[in-house]
């Protein structure tokens, strides 16, 4: 269970500009869904336009959008996708009445879900969220989240999911400022949230808008803070340092401002005098926020809160606890020692003797025993209670997949059975049997049916890589494997038996080559097969027009890329090979240039665009192509296809390609909903597919060059990371993919 801190941070013209009434953190009321029960749902609003909601219609409007989300069924992307779209209507109906008067409003929207120890996003406009835990990821993609709500018939949203953990926190805001980077958006060690909202008000600028939400473990209920001055609150495990006798108090670093509704408890005010608080407003019984004002502490002295010193007396309690534990056992092994010598003397000695006890050692025992007693029960108790919750969260998924076992229609049978694997993830979390494990495997099977998964059963075939850079690109050759990782260097492994080993002689990446300066690769390509032996068999170029051409046992060589005309090179990201012509993807020119190179890296003739007609729609967003023998498929940043095929003149003629979903409850489709496709593989023979993968699910897809769904293939056992790369040996039905540095094989077949 979760309690939510959220700050609201708002700042105009370098001043407090108050609360934000489009911002909403609701916990389930007690007539929920059941697939409601367990989530927290945020509702983020932000309106751009000439005609802006009320602060008094936001307030009503989140109400009923937080009432309508926790009464309905289905997954929680569904659930977001079902506001969001109601959302969009609302706002298009109220723009088409407000534009004869010309006058609109657009809305731009983040909803986050938190359930067990996954956070779900969706994001319409160009909205800004930032995960912030171990490691900082920062969401935000207006090719995908579009141009907000009221300006189309559907709304557009991007979705996304991340791992949180207890005090984790998300940034959302409409803008992000610059100076907010990485060192800006981190946590503290000690996941103090205070040190944060300093940096974010120091580096905000004179315009900020932003909610910061953090989760802790707790009884569920949300604490809301409006930030009005220049540093943040301190964190309530926080103790602030005593002020020395001769500096005055210190200002005051924040105060709350009168919560509205749906606010669960205000703030402490800074000053001294003590006022007492107003009534806190009864939220809405649809979607509480749950909790009761608290009193305000104490203070004691200037700016010391009496909580801190009921913290420290915590502390030392604690402290002297573990010491006085810890003087237990040494008495206990005393006490041991001293049984087994009046043992050893036997009946020789007295029953005076043997009981002769000190006092001390007595009264320490009259205390211990109890200690002891207590910290068992302790024990027993908190066992006791995770058990309790283990055999709860497994019943309730045992019941969810037989309901789910009997439904007919496919994308409802799904949603239960997704729902019954939550469920069951949240009862392992306290305990692991071998009843959870075979639900699992029957959960699991039953999606994998709805999905069209195969599943592979991977080994790890490879050395570990040197550098600790992911791996960008995996090529396959025969006997060879070449990887391409972040740092810009491409790495060779050569088979040996049924492994393959690091060729540490190869050298292929950036470096001064003669009069060149080659950076880091931005992409590699194998040269064809039937070039001359003595050939090279990598060509890799980076994004300032230079490249270079490696092969196992030679010596790297690089060259500049021919000028292209009439546009000039901007910035190349991908390279391909065929039949003797090298094709270099260059999205900010709405290009890809073509140019005739032999193995030896000797150019021919000058660089021409494909496109001799125009570029397709939307090119600047591809971010992967894929090259056929007289055609080109090309992946935008969304998931969308767009095949070009040679015409007449030899023209290219694009067209937007649907994805055919052949499963059960799906229809054909500009997108696969839920996936996020990062890299693509063309495969001719023996059975001519496409290969593509969503790496964030850790599966590849298989498609037909009509992309028609074949299956998906996904690991029978989780792999150690994330899957970064991947190839296919379309021969021997192989798939190779890239993780945590190493390289594993599965069979397809």
């Amino acid at each position: 269970m979760w309690q939510h801190r959220l700050f609201i941070l708002n700042r105009q013209q370098s001043r407090p500009a108050g609360d934000l009434p489009g911002t909403g953190l609701y916990l389930p009321p007690k007539r929920a869904h059941r697939m409601r029960r367990r989530d927290a749902l945020l509702i983020y609003l932000h309106q751009e336009g000439n005609a802006p909601l009320g602060a008094k219609d936001q307030r009503a409007l989140l109400e009923k959008l937080a009432e309508r989300y926790f009464s309905l069924n289905g997954s929680v992307t569904a659930a977001m996708k079902e506001l969001a779209n109601a959302l969009n209507a609302f706002f298009l109906n109220r723009n088409r009445k407000l534009a004869p008067h010309g006058k609109q409003a657009v809305g731009w929207l983040t909803l986050a879900v938190w359930r067990g120890h996954t956070l779900y996003l969706a994001l319409s406009g160009p909205m800004h969220a930032a995960v912030l835990g171990e490691h900082t990821t920062h969401y935000h993609d207006p090719q995908l989240s579009g141009r907000g709500l009221g300006v189309g018939r559907a709304a557009r949203l991007y979705f996304a999911s991340a791992a949180v953990q207890p005090g984790d926190a998300l940034v959302v805001a409409p803008r992000f400022p610059a100076a907010w980077d990485e060192r800006v958006l981190r946590l503290e060690a000690a996941r103090k949230i205070s040190p944060l909202l300093r940096r974010l008000v120091a580096y905000g600028g004179a315009q900020q808008e932003s909610a910061i939400i953090q989760v802790r473990v707790g009884e569920p209920e949300v604490r809301r803070v409006v930030l009005t001055a220049a540093a943040a609150p301190p964190d309530e495990h926080e103790t602030p340092e005593a002020p020395r006798k001769t500096a005055p108090p210190p200002p005051p670093v924040a105060a709350a401002a009168p919560a509205p509704p749906e606010a669960a408890a205000p703030a402490p005010p800074p000053e001294p005098p003590r006022r007492t608080p107003p009534p806190a407003k009864p939220a809405a019984p649809q979607a509480k926020q749950a909790s009761a004002p608290r009193p305000k502490p104490r203070r004691r002295g200037p700016g010391f809160p009496a909580a801190a010193k009921v913290r420290a007396a915590g502390a030392a309690a604690g402290e002297t606890l573990r010491r006085g534990l810890a003087s237990l056992w040494r008495a206990g092994e005393g006490l041991a020692a001293g049984f087994r010598k009046v043992a050893a003397q036997g009946l020789s000695t007295s029953a005076d003797e043997v009981f002769a006890l000190p006092r001390s050692f007595m009264a320490l025992t009259a205390v211990a025993v109890p200690l002891v007693v207590v910290t068992v029960a302790v024990v027993v108790f908190v066992r006791r209670g995770r058990l309790k919750q283990y055999e709860a969260y497994f019943a309730l998924a045992q019941t969810e997949a037989r309901q789910a076992e009997a439904i007919q229609e496919p994308i409802t049978r799904r949603n239960a059975f997704a729902e019954a694997l939550h469920d069951l993830e949240a009862a392992e979390t306290y305990n692991r049997t071998a009843d959870a494990e075979t639900l699992r495997a029957r959960i699991t099977q039953a999606l994998d049916q709805l999905d069209g998964v195969q599943r592979v059963a991977f080994r790890p075939v490879s050395d570990r890589l040197p550098a600790e850079s992911p791996v960008k690109r995996l090529l396959f050759q025969g006997a060879d494997l070449y990887a391409l990782a972040a740092n810009g260097r491409v790495y060779h492994f050569q088979i040996r038996g049924r492994h393959y080993t690091l060729d540490r002689n190869f050298s292929c990446g950036p470096g001064v080559y003669g009069e060149l300066q080659v950076g880091p690769l931005a992409d590699a390509a194998l040269l064809s097969r039937q070039l001359q032996p003595q050939a090279y068999s990598v060509v890799g170029i980076d994004a300032a027009e230079h490249g270079v051409l490696c092969g196992p046992q030679r010596e790297a060589t690089a060259f500049a890329l021919p000028p292209a005309a009439p546009a000039h090179w901007q910035r190349p990201q991908q390279v391909a090979y065929q039949d003797g012509d090298l094709y270099i993807l260059d999205p900010p020119a709405k290009a890809v240039e073509v140019v005739t190179m032999d193995g030896a890296g000797t150019f021919s003739g000058t660089p021409y665009n494909a496109f001799t007609e125009g570029a397709p729609e939307g090119m600047e967003t591809v971010i992967q192509m894929a090259v056929q023998r007289g055609g080109l498929y090309l992946l935008h940043a969304d998931g969308q296809m767009t095949r070009c095929a040679e015409a007449s003149g030899n023209a290219m003629k694009c067209k937007a390609l649907p994805y055919n979903d052949t499963r059960p409850g799906r229809s054909p489709a500009p997108v696969i909903p839920n996936t996020r496709f990062t890299q693509m593989v063309l495969a001719s023979s023996p059975d001519p597919s496409l290969y593509i993968l969503d790496a964030a699910a850790g599966a590849v897809y298989r498609f037909s060059y009509h992309l028609q769904f074949v299956t998906q293939y996904r690991p029978a056992r989780p792999l150690p990371a994330t899957m970064t790369a991947f190839a296919v040996d379309p021969e021997t039905q192989t798939l190779f993919v890239a993780a945590a540095g190493r390289i594993y094989q599965g069979s397809l077949r």
